[in-house]
């Protein structure tokens, strides 16, 4: 069980201040991941993903997250574990297998070489993905086909927020401010759950959110 968490910001840097905010939040899934943490920040400074790791199938720092693709097209974080790793792994040509020994490594190595689509088909675990791909300016988020591992998040015109757990969302400083004026049943119609199965394709624009 790991813990993963990520923010877009359209219209302001995430100066040190926001960071440090999105690093405390991060923390609050400290429970899901005790065994490391790691965090990425475009050199924009508009995309933020956080992970929280709890160790499971590679226990060195090879499989430390997020992770980019040796393309450098993919920014990967995960929570789960994707059981047929060491098949896909082979599918790969271009890579010593010896050298994948974390599912994470085979997934975005895969995803690298095969595109999101078919990845999620052939991918079989239980899993909630996190995917920025800077070729396209996209955010993908991925939950596995009986929904296992969760994924909360809220958006408006400015902002996208995510995270495995509600408790980032709710302490999120920047989401309260723009709900604290309304009823609390709209508030909780304004976070959302990704359902299982599903994937959800994000413009870093915030122009179009399409699940």
């Amino acid at each position: 069980m790991c813990g993963i968490i990520g923010n877009i910001n359209k219209d302001k840097f995430i100066d040190n201040d926001d960071l440090n905010n999105l690093l405390n939040l991060s923390n609050l899934l400290k429970k899901r991941g005790p065994d490391s943490n790691g965090h990425f920040l475009d050199e924009r400074k508009k995309i933020f993903f956080g992970h929280l790791r709890l160790s499971i199938v590679d226990l060195s720092n090879n499989a430390s997250q997020p992770m980019q693709s040796e393309d450098g097209r993919y920014i990967l974080s995960f929570n789960g574990e994707i059981y047929n790793f060491l098949e896909l792994a082979k599918k790969i040509n271009e890579v010593n297998i010896d050298n994948f020994k974390s599912d994470t490594k085979v997934l975005v190595e895969y995803l690298s070489k095969y595109g999101l689509k078919k990845t999620l088909i052939d991918i079989n675990g239980m899993f909630a993905i996190s995917i920025y791909d800077k070729k396209l300016n996209k955010l993908y988020l991925a939950r596995d086909f009986f929904g296992k591992k969760p994924i909360y998040y809220h958006y408006s015109l400015n902002n996208f927020f995510f995270s495995s757990t509600l408790s980032p969302i709710i302490h999120n400083k920047d989401i309260k401010k723009k709900l604290i004026l309304i009823h609390q049943i709209i508030t909780l119609i304004m976070v959302f759950f990704l359902m299982a199965s599903q994937y959800l394709k994000i413009s870093t624009k915030l122009k179009k959110i399409r699940v």
